[in-house]
């Protein structure tokens, strides 16, 4: 999808949100599609919620780091009926063993990004996994 024209794409991504409506798992598919998106280096400020870009914009901008993956994520999630109702959270984090990053986003009692290829219940999250920041995502629909 990410390879196509603009309208292309969000055309692919609205098929993609339809398809989340009945999947059987909704949100692996979503961590898949956020997982298959071209990688850059640098993109928006993580810091700074005002740098956030609209979905659409997301999707025109193309270039996905792993905190602009965690975003799309999020809005393919929000942009749907299943999960419009639901809150978002996303938590810049930090392991205290590791020293390591991570960009993680809480839906229900679910966590996305800290294992890259399925979400994880919020129980299953280590200690030393530490928010550092943490981001309510306003509703979409």
């Amino acid at each position: 999808m990410f390879e196509l024209p603009y309208e292309q794409k969000i055309d692919a991504w609205r098929c993609l949100r339809l398809s989340l409506e009945d999947s059987v798992n909704p949100i692996q598919d979503a961590v898949d599609f956020g997982n298959s998106a071209p990688v850059v280096e640098r993109s928006i400020n993580p810091w700074n919620q005002k740098d956030f870009p609209h979905p659409w914009e997301l999707i025109q901008q193309n270039r996905y780091t792993d905190f602009c993956r965690i975003l799309l994520i999020c809005y393919t999630l929000q942009l749907t009926d299943r999960f419009s109702t639901k809150d978002f959270e996303i938590h810049i984090s930090t392991d205290t063993d590791s020293s390591e990053r991570m960009y993680l986003l809480h839906v229900s009692n679910l966590i996305i990004g800290y294992d890259n290829d399925c979400a994880i219940s919020k129980k299953d999250l280590p200690d030393t996994v530490v928010s550092q920041r943490i981001y309510q995502m306003p509703k979409l629909l």
